[in-house]
């Protein structure tokens, strides 16, 4: 049996790379003339929802000997297709092949074509509207009268143009688009540019006929089919397009937009009119995928990204208009006017799209901060996924299939991109890395590339005073999956450090491959010259394996920080008598001037080093007392994303010396930001609050629950809501014990809110209850018609259990007693992800067996989801073994902290350091 298993493995793998996805290059697309024609009325009966579709392709012949030419389609009924040249028919030998695994589409001709000369494909098809958000696609909304109106828009990103005209779907078959859209006369048509000309057509119907497109690739063609409007310059060269209700909330995008779009020339120097295309336009869709879509000329977002909503849009929801907006405006530089070769390349997009969504916006808004966001919010995610098993890498040319191409559609392609982009930029300086991009953009314009294209002119830039190999270098960041973990051992003396490195993983028994070294940009700095601001390498450190640097300090130190700023893509440990100075200096005034982005780094750091057993978590936290200083956010940020993992593995059984940790550390920064909103508040205040409120409030602090409680009240008394940037945070914290008349009333106010995202906030708030009565109360309202939306149905579920710990047995048994109706509530899948949601929160061994018995005795219930629930017990056990083996050291330093024993934790590191010792001497 086993062998005939590895046979059909063997098999099943032979086939798939048998399969070629790719195009023939015997012929090149040179332009397209496409015209779709959109049923998208009721009174268009049986074909609403579809359209008819006519495509000229223009192509060249580029190899002798082509008797076929092949295009993808993909869901289109193809009723003729015909090979022209100069209006001549050419005969065929046989009819068109299709292959549905491939989505080609092949015409096979009696002779071969001339190298030389262009010929035209001209194909009549039909296609259907789905509503996927893929494709040309179907989206609705509702009117203040409650009239609904379909909107036609398209999603053509990754490989979706074939779902809307054949088409050579490939990134670099570029080729220029006119596109004519016929449609009701009652509604409007927007294409990638300008409009030339409304043609009537028959009674009810007109065609919009738009101007070519610049040299672009498929999945930039986009049209929207509506009864929307325009908000217009002056010389209606750059719009935002929203439904007519929206008009008016429009303004702050428009200006946004704006300013984003000339930022981009000045930095880029190239003027957006001089790449091939006048028109600008921003459009929301009601129903869309992804926040926006780059579409050259028409960038498609979800509404919320141009909407400004006066009482509702808060700091975090501007900021969040501002950053997509930037992202998908530099796109019309990186990704459009210079675009990947393939897929496997896809990081020469994002990568920069990600990188300035944060620092562009920065230079435009520094009031957010958003340069020093961008390592919290962005490599502090990564980090955890960049160490597992089966990460994908940066480039990767083989990619081939669909699945294939969606992978490279991950965190690892936008954030790690951005970060290794950002460590670039600061190993070889702002100047020469601007200097770079604008000549990577000149020489390149209108043409798809690879990565040595832009790796060229970094290497032509790159101070030559810095020793690095920098193919070495390139090679080992974006050809390698993972990233390092540095280590830093203080000589005794304190006149130098010895420095090595290891991958980090978080599970080193994954599977994953552990011998990857890379060419590490070290940066330092020390207690007796300390300095945060130049982050130019001091030296790069060697990809050989076993390599110790020695650097020379020339004085003697008492503690040395590394990776300054963070701006290298790694991790720092330290020797325990370093860690120890570093809590000393922390403690210090201004935390001895240590910078706020570095004090985020140690925090960060000290808890991946905690969870995956480098550190002991008694040390670790011992470290971590600092915080009793803190008062700023970034610090915090990592602080809460740990302490939440933490709380999540203690489980409710310790709770209570848990909550008295959290007490002490959050008094300071509670009282320094107090819970309501002060008038020299930075932004970045806001932010903190907000996070502090929640944990505080958790936590049992009277003053915070009192604040809280007399906020809730105003509320659902006056009907005066909280601050739109503490909103969620009062909400969920004074909904955790409410009255019952209270959690009726604030329930009736979800049910009579209009506006969507603050629905999405109140129905999450309602999950954060803890009272039994009033869990099985929501939990049978969740159950019923009563909440209509299912994704508002799997929002207040997945709070139920997660936001407090001493609901996850009585969710359980709420959702394994009902788990019949929880299906047809949700779905089978999505009650299965409820289930494993609830599975992630087990801190015992008898929750793991009830479990386990539920699946065994239910599988006719549980159906195709058996797999899934299965595989959640595997990672309840993994979590289980977890916990005893590293939260011992924690549970005993919090019960002796609790007491007011001194802390142990220094002699309970000793393993640790000890295997640290060996490692580094000789």
């Amino acid at each position: 049996m086993k062998l005939i298993k590895s046979f059909v493995i063997t098999l099943l793998i032979a086939l798939t790379i048998a399969v070629d996805y790719r195009l023939e290059n015997g012929v090149v697309p040179n332009s397209y003339k496409i015209t779709i024609k959109a049923y998208i009325r009721s009174e268009d009966g049986a074909r609403q929802f579809t359209f008819d579709g006519d495509v000229e392709i223009n192509v060249n012949v580029v190899e002798t000997g082509v008797k076929e030419i092949t295009v993808h389609t993909k869901n289109l009924e193809v009723s003729s297709a015909e090979v022209f040249y100069n209006n001549l028919g050419l005969s065929t030998e046989k009819d068109h092949s299709y292959d549905s695994v491939t989505n080609k589409f092949t015409i096979h001709l009696k002779d071969a074509l001339t190298v030389g000369y262009s010929y035209q494909i001209r194909m009549r098809y039909k296609g259907q509207m789905d509503d996927d958000l893929h494709g040309f696609y179907r989206s609705s909304y509702t009117k203040p009268n409650g009239e609904v109106r379909w909107v036609g828009a398209t999603q053509l990103q990754r490989i979706e143009a074939r779902r809307v005209f054949p088409c050579f779907d490939e990134p670099q078959m570029k080729a220029k688009f006119q596109l004519n859209i016929v449609r009701p006369t009652e509604l409007k048509s927007f294409s990638n540019t300008k409009l030339l000309d409304t043609i009537d057509q028959e009674e009810g119907w007109q065609k919009d006929v738009f101007d070519e497109t610049p040299v672009m690739s498929t999945y930039l063609v986009a049209f929207l089919v509506s009864d929307f409007k325009g908000r217009y310059n002056e010389d209606n060269t750059f719009a935002v397009i929203s439904r007519p209700e929206y008009y008016d909330k429009t303004e702050k995008s428009f200006e946004i937009g704006q300013n984003v779009l000339h930022a981009y020339e000045k930095l880029f120097k190239i003027k957006y009119k001089d790449m091939g295309n006048e028109l600008f336009q921003m459009a929301s869709v009601p129903t869309f995928t992804h926040n926006g879509m780059e579409n050259w000329g028409l960038i498609l977002y979800k509404e919320r990204v141009l909407v400004y909503e006066d009482g509702y849009t808060s700091t975090s929801g501007m900021q969040y208009m501002i950053t997509i907006l930037a992202h998908e405006i530099c796109h019309m530089w990186f990704g459009n006017l210079v675009t990947f070769e393939w897929w496997g390349y896809f990081w020469l997009n994002e990568a920069f799209a990600r990188y300035y969504q944060f620092y562009l916006s920065h230079e435009l808004y520094p009031e957010y901060e958003l340069d020093k966001q961008f390592v919290v919010d962005q490599m502090h995610l990564i980090f955890n996924t960049d160490a597992n098993y089966g990460v994908a890498k940066l480039t990767d040319p083989t990619v081939s299939s669909p699945s294939e191409i969606g992978s490279m559609f991950s965190s690892i392609t936008y954030v790690k991109g951005a970060s290794i982009v950002r460590q670039i930029r600061h190993a070889m300086g702002e100047e020469n890395f601007i200097k770079s991009l604008q000549n990577y953009l000149s020489e390149n314009q209108f043409k798809s590339t690879t990565p040595d294209h832009i790796f060229k002119h970094f290497k032509e830039n790159w101070p030559k005073e810095q020793k690095v190999d920098l193919d070495k270098y390139f090679e080992d960041w974006f050809e390698k999956v993972g990233y390092p973990l540095v280590t830093v051992v203080l000589s005794s003396d304190g006149k130098s450090i010895k420095v090595t490195q290891e991958r980090f993983l978080l599970n080193p028994r994954d599977g994953s491959v552990k011998d990857y070294y890379y060419t590490v940009p070290f940066t330092y700095t020390t207690n007796w010259k300390t300095s945060f601001t130049n982050t130019t390498p001091s030296v790069y450190l060697s990809n050989k394996p076993g390599h110790k640097e020695i650097i020379d300090l020339q004085v003697k130190s008492d503690w040395v920080v590394a990776n300054i700023k963070q701006t290298g893509y790694y991790r720092v440990n330290y020797d325990r008598s370093t860690w120890l100075a570093l809590k000393d200096a922390l403690f210090e005034t201004k935390w001895s001037n240590i910078d706020e982005i570095n004090r985020a780094q140690i925090v960060d750091d000290l808890f991946a080093l905690g969870k995956t057993g480098y550190l002991t978590y008694d040390f670790v936290f011992d470290i971590l007392e600092f915080l009793k200083t803190e008062t700023a956010y970034l610090p915090w940020k990592p602080a809460f994303t740990g302490l939440k993992n933490i709380e999540t593995r203690l489980g409710s059984e310790h709770r209570d010396i848990f909550q008295r940790f959290i007490a002490s550390i959050l008094n300071k920064v509670g009282k320094n930001l107090g819970f309501t909103e002060k008038q020299d508040d930075i932004i970045l205040d806001l932010y903190n609050r907000e996070k502090v409120t929640s944990w505080t409030c958790k936590y049992g602090k009277q003053e915070c629950i009192s604040s809280v409680q007399k906020q809730m009240q105003t509320f659902l008394q006056e009907n005066d809501k909280p601050s739109v940037n503490l909103r969620s945070s009062v909400y969920c914290a004074a909904l955790r014990e409410p009255k019952e008349k209270d959690f009726d009333s604030f329930l009736s106010k979800y049910e009579t809110e209009l506006y969507d995202p603050e629905r999405e906030i109140m129905i999450e708030s309602i999950g954060c209850v803890k009272t039994k009565k009033l869990v099985e109360k929501l939990f049978e309202i969740i159950l019923s018609d009563r909440i209509v939306n299912k994704d508002h149905k799997k929002t207040a579920l997945t709070a139920l259990y997660s936001e407090n710990q001493e609901n996850v047995d009585l969710m359980y048994n709420l959702v394994t007693m009902e788990y019949k109706r929880l299906i047809a509530a949700l779905s089978e899948s999505e009650a299965s992800s409820v289930l494993t949601g609830i599975a992630g929160k087990f801190t015992t061994a008898e929750q793991k067996n009830k479990l386990q018995l539920f699946i065994d005795h239910n599988l006719d219930m549980i159906g195709s989801q058996e797999t899934k629930l299965r595989n959640s017990l595997n990672t309840v056990e993994e979590n289980l073994e977890w916990s005893r083996q590293y939260l011992p050291p924690l549970i005993t330093y919090l019960k002796e902290r609790t007491n007011g024993a001194p802390s142990t934790s220094h002699g309970l590191i000793l393993m640790s350091f000890s295997i640290l010792a060996i490692y580094f001497l000789g």
